[in-house]
């Protein structure tokens, strides 16, 4: 049972996302581990994002081609695929070389975060993901134009 003390420090959901309606945009979550797959993907929900998900880069690529995404937010450590890889096929591809993306990953090296940057990640986020910031993220790269 929850005690007063128990979120003290830890910022409730309505305090992350005021949000009380679809912001109609969308975003496609790319991540192989169920756990922060879903931490993420309730996150971008409660502030009223449509949320899709990939575990892979196949599935990633594949959910690109039917559906108009405004965000991606991906790991770069995936099963079939290196997530640098991963990104530069989107950057290849005409329908999504516009799409912001934002990097979530342990890679805490500076050198990633560097070349993840010069490959044009609008974002580079480390795990464990802080809700606060993915939210003030997506919102302003959407705010921007992506897709």
């Amino acid at each position: 049972m929850a005690t007063a003390h128990q979120g003290a420090d830890v910022p409730r959901e309505a305090d992350l996302h005021p949000l009380h309606h679809s912001t109609g945009s969308t975003v496609l979550v790319i991540e192989d581990s169920p756990t922060e797959l879903a931490i993420v993907v309730d996150c971008l929900q409660a502030a009223g994002y449509a949320v899709l998900a990939a575990s892979d880069g196949a599935a990633a690529q594949h959910q690109v081609q039917d559906v108009a995404i405004n965000l991606i937010v991906m790991d770069l450590i995936l099963p079939d695929m290196n997530g640098y890889d991963l990104y530069r096929f989107f950057q290849a591809d005409q329908r999504t070389k516009s799409i912001p993306i934002v990097m979530l990953t342990q890679r805490v090296s500076a050198v990633e975060e560097q070349y993840g940057r010069m490959l044009g990640a609008a974002a580079y986020l480390k795990k464990p993901m802080q809700p606060r910031q993915l939210l003030e993220e997506a919102q302003r790269l959407i705010a921007r134009g992506g897709a």
